[in-house]
C-alpha cells in the first residue's frame, strides 16, 4: 500500500500490526513513512523513535527520521540524526545526500557540496546528488 500511494490505508494496517505486536520495529518505521507522506511529521517522529528504541542501530530509520525533521525545518536535528546514521553506515549514500540538503538549507554550502560528492562517490549515477551539486556550483 505504501508503494501504491495509499498512505491512509497503509497507516491503518501498520497501526493494527502494532496493536498485535508493539515490538515490531519495521511496523513502527513503516508507520512513520506513512505519516510523513500524510504530512503528519510530528507523529512520524514519534513513530520513528518507537522503532529506534527497538532497533537503535537502524541507519535507514535514522535517515527517515532526519527527513521528517527536515520537513519541519529542524535542520540541526536532521543533521544530528544523519550523523548517527552515517556513523553506523558510512556507505549510506542517501544519508550523505540528505545531510547535504540539510546543510544547504542552513547555508553551509561547502559542507553540503562535500556530502553530495560523497554520495556520488558511493553511487555515481545518483541524479539527485548530481543535481544538488550542480546547483551549488552554479550559484
Amino acid at each position: 500500500m505504501l508503494r501504491c500511494g495509499i498512505y491512509d490505508k497503509a497507516l491503518r494496517c501498520f497501526e493494527k500490526v502494532l496493536e498485535l505486536d508493539p515490538s515490531h520495529a519495521d511496523a513502527w518505521f513503516s508507520k512513520g513513512l506513512s505519516l510523513v507522506e500524510l504530512k503528519r511529521f510530528e507523529e512520524a517522529l514519534i513513530s520513528y523513535d518507537n522503532g529506534l528504541e527497538l532497533e537503535p542501530e537502524n541507519d535507514v530509520a535514522l535517515d527517515f527520521k532526519a527527513i521528517a525533521y527536515g520537513q519541519l525545518k529542524k535542520y540541526q536535528e536532521s543533521i544530528e540524526c544523519l550523523d548517527k546514521a552515517l556513523k553506523l553506515n558510512p556507505k549510506n549514500f542517501e544519508a550523505w545526500y540528505d545531510k547535504g540538503m540539510a546543510l544547504k538549507y542552513i547555508k553551509k554550502t561547502q559542507e553540503a557540496l562535500e556530502c553530495f560528492e560523497k554520495a556520488l562517490e558511493l553511487k555515481s549515477d545518483y541524479e539527485d546528488a548530481e543535481k544538488a551539486k550542480e546547483e551549488i556550483l552554479s550559484s
